[in-house]
């Protein structure tokens, strides 16, 4: 009767787990001595009737047990295969986040020298406007006349003509008596003084035949090295210039230190500088004496102490009044 329930044990399983009812009965009923009757009864009893015989109820727990096992083994898989998921839609994300930002830093940075170039530019404009305006002020008030309006028209004409322009003094001279082979040189010098000291790109101008515009300014003479006047392709590159003039301070070629960069100022310009510079040097020794700190400079215009500079720019120059920032070298040291 056991062997009986052993070998129809599969079978039952195989009934127990396909029937369509909601009570389960086990089909052995005759080998464990239940009676027809019973087991009709058994099956009558309702929705929530489990009949097992021995063998039967040992197989299903034991088969209960291994499904219970193989669901949590599924679970935890589930689990494993949401959070791998995540994982890699986190990694996807966090990919797409490095790109827009490595496609966002340049740009922005472009943008950013865009905006300060462009509002540099509105500012001279603004400038070049208000002297204009002065100028008018004056015809129209009548003081000085012609004359006086004239002199105000050619200052801001030969300012703006000048806007490209930079100015560098104690770079030395070729020693060859061929014009084109001095140009050379002097050209080579200032693509290596932007390319390894001021570490800028800017374009020399071109004049019709393609010829860079570098020219030694005054007659050569022996023992003095003329000042080397540059013209570059716009107001951008001349102020990226002269933004990394102070780099040659700390050149580790000793004759590069001596080199100083300034813009091509007017006569009127120089004359405005100049006297400034005179200003902070008497201010300088007045404070060397009552032994204060000598922090007078030269500031957008004016002398003021470096201590009520909130921010200073590197080189600035106001075309207004021809001052130069503290940042340029006197001109005097050229």
């Amino acid at each position: 009767m056991l062997l009986g329930c052993l070998k129809l044990s599969a079978d039952a399983f195989m009934v127990i787990s396909t029937t369509q009812e909601k009570n389960i009965l086990c089909p052995h009923a005759k080998c464990q001595g239940v009676s027809d009757k019973k087991f009709e009864l058994l099956k009558e009893e309702g929705d929530d009737t489990l009949w097992l015989c021995t063998t039967c109820n040992r197989t299903t727990r034991g088969l209960i047990q291994h499904v219970a096992h193989l669901e949590q083994k599924l679970s935890a898989l589930e689990v494993k295969m949401e959070n791998k998921a995540s994982k890699e839609e986190i990694e996807k994300l966090e990919k797409r986040v490095e790109a827009i930002e490595e496609k966002l830093d340049p740009e922005t940075e472009v943008f950013a020298k865009k905006l300060e170039e462009a509002l540099k530019e509105q500012q001279e404009i603004i400038q070049r406007n208000t002297a204009m305006k002065v100028a008018e002020s004056m015809e129209h008030e009548g003081k000085n006349n012609t004359d006086e309006v004239q002199k105000a028209v050619d200052e801001v004409k030969e300012q703006d003509r000048r806007k490209c322009n930079i100015i560098l003094y104690n770079v030395p001279e070729s020693e060859s008596t061929n014009n084109d082979a001095r140009r050379e040189h002097d050209v080579a010098v200032i693509k290596e003084l932007m390319k390894e000291e001021l570490v800028v790109e800017a374009a020399i101008k071109e004049d019709n035949r393609g010829v860079p515009r570098v020219t030694r300014l005054g007659k050569k003479e022996q023992g003095k090295i003329r000042p080397l006047r540059v013209v570059f392709s716009s107001p951008e590159d001349q102020r990226k210039v002269l933004g990394k003039a102070k780099n040659l301070a700390n050149s580790k070629i000793e004759a590069r230190k001596k080199i100083i960069i300034k813009p091509d100022l007017t006569q009127l310009q120089r004359g405005a500088e100049k006297k400034l510079v005179e200003e902070k040097k008497v201010k300088n020794q007045e404070a060397k004496e009552k032994k204060e700190e000598e922090d007078w400079v030269i500031y957008r215009g004016r002398v003021t102490r470096r201590s009520q500079i909130k921010s200073q720019k590197k080189v600035s120059v106001s075309t207004s009044t021809g001052s130069l920032e503290e940042e340029f070298k006197d001109a005097t040291q050229a």
